[in-house]
Order: C-alpha cells, then sequence, then structure tokens
C-alpha cells in the first residue's frame, strides 16, 4: 500500500507559519538543528511543499518568502484574465476559413469552414477539400483551401482563445490567407 503524507508531516514542529492575504500561499518557517534560517512554502491545497530551503541569512529568507508571495499573486492574476478572456465572444463570422496544422515526421494540413454561429463561444464546422501543388523539392508542396467544396459532416467546436480544438492531438485557427506549406513522409 503506498504512504500518503498530509502537509502536516512535512511541517517541523515549531514553526511558525506566514501567510499572503491576496494569494493562496502559505509558508512556514523555522530553524534547522544546524541553527540555519529555513523555510518551506506551499500553495492552495497542495500537501508536498513547493520548496523547502536553508538559507544564510534573514535577508535571503524573506526575501524568498516575498518572491513566492509575489509569484503566487501573479498567477492568480492569470487565471483572473484567463476567465474573463474565455467570456469574451468570439469574431468568427459564417464562411470564415480555418487552418490545422498538424504532423509527426510530416506536416499535414487540413482546412474547415464556419457553416454557422452557435452561440458566443461555439461554431459550427464542415471539412473543406484543399487544393496542392507540388514544391521544388521532392514530399513539398503548398495547400489552399477548396472554399465550399465540403468533404465532411457539421460538427460544433467550442472556441478559446481564436481557435477550436479539432481532436486532441491537433487545432485550426483563422486561415491567413496565403498558401500552407506541407510535406509528406515517404
Amino acid at each position: 500500500m503506498r504512504a500518503t503524507f498530509t502537509r502536516d508531516f512535512y511541517i517541523p514542529q515549531g514553526a511558525e507559519s506566514v501567510s499572503d492575504e491576496q494569494s493562496d500561499a502559505i509558508v512556514y518557517i523555522f530553524t534547522d538543528s544546524a541553527s540555519r534560517p529555513c523555510a518551506m512554502g506551499f500553495h492552495g491545497r497542495a500537501q508536498k511543499p513547493d520548496w523547502n530551503f536553508y538559507f544564510k541569512g534573514e535577508a535571503a529568507r524573506e526575501k524568498r518568502i516575498e518572491t513566492f508571495f509575489a509569484s503566487r499573486r501573479a498567477h492568480k492574476e492569470q487565471l483572473k484574465a484567463r476567465r474573463e478572456e474565455q467570456k469574451t465572444p468570439h469574431d468568427f463570422k459564417c464562411g470564415d476559413v480555418l487552418c490545422s496544422i498538424w504532423g509527426w515526421e510530416q506536416t499535414n494540413v487540413n482546412f474547415y469552414q464556419v457553416v454557422k454561429i452557435v452561440g458566443q463561444r461555439m461554431i459550427e464546422l464542415r471539412a473543406i477539400a484543399s487544393r496542392s501543388e507540388n514544391g521544388t523539392c521532392w514530399a513539398t508542396g503548398t495547400a489552399t483551401p477548396a472554399i465550399g467544396s465540403f468533404t465532411g459532416e457539421p460538427f460544433r467546436r467550442l472556441v478559446t482563445r481564436g481557435s477550436v480544438k479539432i481532436e486532441s492531438y491537433r487545432s485550426a485557427s483563422r486561415w491567413s490567407g496565403k498558401p500552407v506549406n506541407w510535406t509528406a513522409y515517404a
């Protein structure tokens, strides 16, 4: 059976807690057996410490604690900004073309066309055919969408930061209007 330790397991006896009111960070300060100033920091409900150090002096410890608190405040602000960004409606219109560039050892290019606006954050897409031209090198070329030449059934996707996730391994964003390079694996 695997042992799971709680936060209390890591905190030495007699450690003093210092928390940051503007973030989810908490630091425990103490001295070790060699009388060096030490501290360990946790965030949120984490059971293991984010860090656990000893310092040359009190000033170095205080500086590390302030840096940790500042980073957790910045993280909190980033999450807040991301949530606000996700609430903003997308700017796609019917007829917009999206491009998905993906692959391993080769570059695949797929195009999709917006066929319906479902809501503020969702669109309906259909895969469209592409026109391909061979490049000057072997197994390379460029592709452009054949707008209106649908090859698949409509499907819905959530818009996140100007792109949609087509499958777990690829996403699509607005096509630039220029031919897209592809490569093939022989």
